[in-house]
């Protein structure tokens, strides 16, 4: 999955009819994965998703996980809801932070 913002939040684009990023805009690309995996004994899986960078080999420091669900689906459903939510916090212009670097209170 990727995402990309452009613009700063004025204009409609760079070019006459719109499209395109606005001049001096900023633009954010980030490809994103999301991995779900089933975990536990027989009779007693459970699933794990988590949201981290499409070119990132190691998954040890996501930007996002939750553990523990009862389906494939509820991860799924899960890992759906806080992408939408990552793409938010990408189009007013923040950056994502990884589970290891949570903001400070």
């Amino acid at each position: 999955m990727r995402w990309e913002v452009h613009g700063d939040g004025g204009g409609r684009g760079g070019r006459t009819n719109g499209t395109g990023p606005a001049a001096g805009a900023v633009v954010v690309a980030m490809k994103l994965k999301v991995r779900v995996v089933r975990y536990g004994c027989p009779g007693r899986e459970r699933w794990y998703a988590d949201i981290d960078d499409a070119d990132d080999r190691q998954p040890d420091d996501p930007y996002w996980y939750v553990a523990g669900c009862a389906s494939q689906c509820e991860a799924l459903a899960a890992a759906c809801d806080r992408l939408v939510q990552l793409a938010a916090l990408l189009s007013e212009g923040r950056q994502l932070e990884r589970v290891s670097y949570p903001a400070a209170a």
